[in-house]
């Protein structure tokens, strides 16, 4: 079960857990200004710009630039403003951790790595209303532009996602961890006759199309194990191959005819969207999201957008 998790894990967020050595020492007077220990050489730079890979090109585009974009890609701007930083201050921090995991390469993010939207992209999907959605979602990145979410010694893997069923997943990761999400619960019904769903199951896996068993499920009600026919497979697997919203799913069927009921859509891991937008309705901060989603983190604000990490 724990492989599973982590594979999912890996899926969803698609980036590789690399821990920073040592241990963050914060000192913060009223100006907010991040620790420096002055004997360390181990500085961690939070940079304005950073490298993007697209095919054979790489580009330089601004930190601020891509989070936009990002967000604009990510999240419905029709969200409360605290959703909209919550979502920022994640897609900022992964941003970081993936320049600090890939300090050795000749770029900082692959332009598959995360959904974004050129100009012309949001212009097409926001219409009439592209400037307002931009201007909406640029003060919420200016907002949370000097944050970064902390874990001990780290920025984390901000994993994020659209919406639960209740609980979101528990991992191996400490900061990571099943909480309770507030959204309205969402589901969707869709069906299959035997012949279409053999024909998926048989040509996705090559095994025998045979009875459908739900062998376990998490609390957050992801199925982890399910069995077809003799052959044992992931509920993640399961849902790749018919295309299904979340791992989240209950099958029934009546006379050849199969109905699958997904409960919320995305991994459950990390924070969820639509369970920040109930939290920000009712009142709570950007930061109070951050915090409820991701377990034991610090919110650190950056002076002069840099941070230094320090071994003892």
């Amino acid at each position: 079960m724990k492989r599973i998790i982590k594979l999912i894990i890996f899926l969803s967020i698609v980036m590789v857990i690399l821990p920073v050595v040592g241990l963050i020492v914060f000192n913060k007077p009223e100006t907010e200004q991040v620790l420096v220990n002055t004997e360390t050489e181990n500085i961690y730079t939070v940079p304005e710009t950073i490298k993007v890979r697209d095919n054979e090109r790489v580009y330089n585009i601004a930190v601020k630039d891509y989070v936009i974009s990002a967000v604009m890609a990510t999240m419905p701007v029709s969200f409360h403003e605290e959703a909209l930083k919550a979502q920022a201050a994640a897609i900022h921090t992964t941003v970081i951790r993936e320049t600090v995991k890939n300090a050795e390469r000749d770029f900082d993010i692959d332009s598959g790595f995360m959904k974004t939207f050129t100009e012309a992209r949001g212009r097409a999907f926001y219409t009439d209303g592209y400037e307002a959605a931009y201007e909406k979602i640029a003060a919420a990145v200016d907002e949370t532009l000097p944050y970064v979410i902390m874990y001990e010694s780290e920025p984390i893997a901000a994993a994020f996602f659209s919406c639960s069923a209740g609980l979101t997943e528990n991992t191996d990761i400490p900061y990571l961890k099943s909480v309770e999400s507030y959204e309205t619960d969402s589901r969707t019904a869709v069906t299959f006759t035997e012949a279409e769903m053999k024909a998926r199951i048989e040509t996705e896996l090559d095994i025998a199309f045979g009875e459908i068993e739900i062998l376990e499920r998490s609390e957050a009600k992801t199925v982890i194990k399910m069995k077809i026919g003799s052959q044992t497979l992931t509920g993640q697997t399961f849902k790749n191959i018919l295309n299904l919203k979340s791992a989240a799913f209950y099958i029934s069927e009546d006379n050849g005819i199969y109905t699958i009921t997904t409960l919320g859509q995305g991994s459950f891991i990390g924070m969820s969207q639509y369970g920040a937008e109930a939290m920000a309705q009712s009142g709570s901060s950007w930061q109070e999201i951050i915090e409820h989603y991701y377990t034991n983190v610090k919110i650190i604000k950056v002076r002069a957008r840099n941070f230094e990490v320090t071994t003892d």
